[in-house]
């Protein structure tokens, strides 16, 4: 993004929650989605920074997959430690 969009926005009393309307124009500008998960975080300035939730990048049962996968080719037998030991002799 080469350079900042800034935009005057009011918060909203929503139920028991307070909102922040992020204006279209600004959304587009950032090719955000209406829908899209965001991660507010407060700054010590008094700010708020809010950036985009980064969905994973792989499915929780393919991690697991991949973990298990690992896990079989180490080889079994004395601890990583103890080789390391016995190498330095």
């Amino acid at each position: 993004m080469p350079t900042s969009h800034a935009m005057q926005t009011q918060l909203s009393k929503w139920g028991n929650s307070t909102g922040l309307r992020i204006p279209a124009e600004l959304l587009a500008y950032l090719g955000g989605d209406k829908n899209a998960k965001v991660e507010i975080t407060g700054l010590p300035t008094g700010g708020l920074l809010i950036k985009p939730v980064q969905p994973p990048t792989q499915s929780r049962a393919q991690l697991v997959a991949r973990l298990r996968a690992s896990h079989r080719k180490m080889p079994m037998g004395t601890s990583v430690v103890r080789q390391m030991r016995d190498e330095e002799i």
